[in-house]
């Protein structure tokens, strides 16, 4: 098509302004859910935004032409990768995660291209049953694995600029780190309050993970928690989505809530 936001000699900016010009307002509220229905007056195809990729994409296989199949790559989960404290291989592991996302992404096996990995919390408890998904405990640990590991994965062949394989997503920004309240009977995840966190605490032990996927990694998503920080649910978080994100670490991608948070 002639339209501009499919010309890809434009600048980005300019072609999604002139995609967002086109969809009317009561069209939006399709393509802002989890199944975004697409827009057939437009070409857009529909486009499940939610994808799993923490150590490998989270889908069946791809069926070559003689028969034969072609399965994503299982790697340790993030916590045993980042105990090799080796930033090579984050960005290594993430660079084959990403070129298979995009090539399973490409023969149907998963039906979008935006991938919500990698979690980036800070594991504080041993009881958390997400721990594994984590790189660990350490702040810098967590923000070098974020990093290379975004870097990999959308541009698993080491160029830069605003194409990518497929878009990464750092969760669960932020201070989440826990699944049940123990003496609670029922599941808290979607309601605790991190409260009494300070400003010393959030931006030594919290932030500086998400921070540095952001303005060294160049994520092009990011998802906000269930939980609430000091009184505020993280995704009604100005001060974190649009003063830190957006404004200090110079983010400009799009924002998703965790399943159900919004």
């Amino acid at each position: 098509s002639s339209l501009p936001f499919c010309r890809g000699d434009l600048p980005r900016a300019k072609r999604v302004a002139d995609l967002v010009d086109r969809v009317e307002p009561d069209e939006v509220q399709k393509l802002l859910v989890n199944g975004a229905a697409g827009l057939p007056r437009l070409w857009l195809q529909p486009h499940n935004w939610w994808s799993e990729a923490l150590h490998g994409v989270q889908a069946g296989c791809a069926q070559a032409d003689d028969g034969s199949s072609r399965c994503p790559t299982g790697f340790p989960a993030a916590i045993s990768t980042a105990a090799s404290f080796n930033a090579t291989l984050f960005r290594a592991v993430g660079s084959v995660i990403g070129a298979e996302a995009r090539a399973l992404a490409n023969e149907g096996v998963t039906n979008g291209f935006t991938f919500w990995s990698p979690n980036l919390n800070i594991l504080r408890d041993p009881r958390w049953g997400r721990g594994q998904e984590t790189p660990g405990e350490d702040p810098l640990l967590n923000g070098k694995y974020g990093e290379n590991f975004v870097l990999g994965f959308e541009h698993p062949d080491g160029s830069s600029g605003d194409a990518i394989a497929a878009s990464a997503c750092p969760k669960h920004f932020f201070a989440y780190n826990l699944e049940n309240c123990f003496k609670v009977k029922d599941n808290c995840r979607h309601t605790f309050d991190m409260a009494n966190l300070s400003q010393g605490e959030l931006e030594a032990t919290y932030l500086p993970p998400f921070e540095q996927a952001i303005s060294s990694g160049k994520a092009s998503g990011l998802m906000c928690s269930y939980n609430a920080v000091n009184g505020t649910p993280s995704c009604a978080n100005a001060w974190g989505i649009e003063t830190l994100a957006r404004g200090k670490w110079g983010f400009e991608g799009y924002v998703t809530s965790d399943c159900h948070a919004v």
